[in-house]
């Protein structure tokens, strides 16, 4: 680092090899009375910026960071992604032709939140990344028309579900 300097007769950039700085701060702790404080002030492994000389301390100090920046809940992932479930499906109409743009409704049992997804061209809905500890209800609306309700169980062990919703005129 120009324009550092370094105690203990070391280049400006602090740049000498491991083994001429240890033998230079050795022979200057030898000759000053106190070891302490010649283990503060001319310890060749420091510049007088502060900067740690050694590579091991930058390295732990990255390792450190690293850990916190990502967390143990990105593991936890890694858990959801083996007890997601998948609930898809087609919405036809009264003619059992696919029916764009109908309104299809998931239902969290446990919360009462519900998520809503609107069919394409070809009448698919998809709802991904589904808890397997929850209870779920799906329907579909389109206009005047709506589909049964189906209900998915936390007690199935199965990861994709798959619904025919048929829309029938409300009663």
């Amino acid at each position: 680092m120009p324009g550092i300097s370094c105690e203990g007769g070391l280049s400006q950039s602090c740049g000498k090899p491991e083994t001429e700085s240890l033998r230079s701060w050795a022979a200057s702790a030898a000759s000053t009375s106190s070891s302490k404080r010649a283990l503060s002030r001319s310890n060749p492994r420091f510049c007088s910026a502060g900067y740690l000389r050694s590579g091991s301390a930058t390295i732990t100090i990255l390792c450190f960071l690293f850990v916190l920046a990502f967390p143990a809940t990105r593991f936890e992932g890694q858990s959801l992604a083996l007890t997601s479930r998948v609930v898809q499906g087609t919405v036809i109409d009264t003619e059992d032709k696919p029916q764009p743009n109908a309104v299809v409704y998931l239902q969290n049992q446990k919360t009462l939140e519900i998520k809503t997804y609107i069919t394409v061209a070809d009448g698919s809905y998809r709802f991904g990344q589904l808890s397997s500890d929850v209870d779920y209800r799906v329907w579909a609306k389109y206009k005047d028309l709506k589909s049964k309700t189906k209900s998915i169980s936390s007690f199935d062990s199965k990861k994709q579900f798959t619904f025919e919703l048929k829309l029938e005129p409300s009663k």
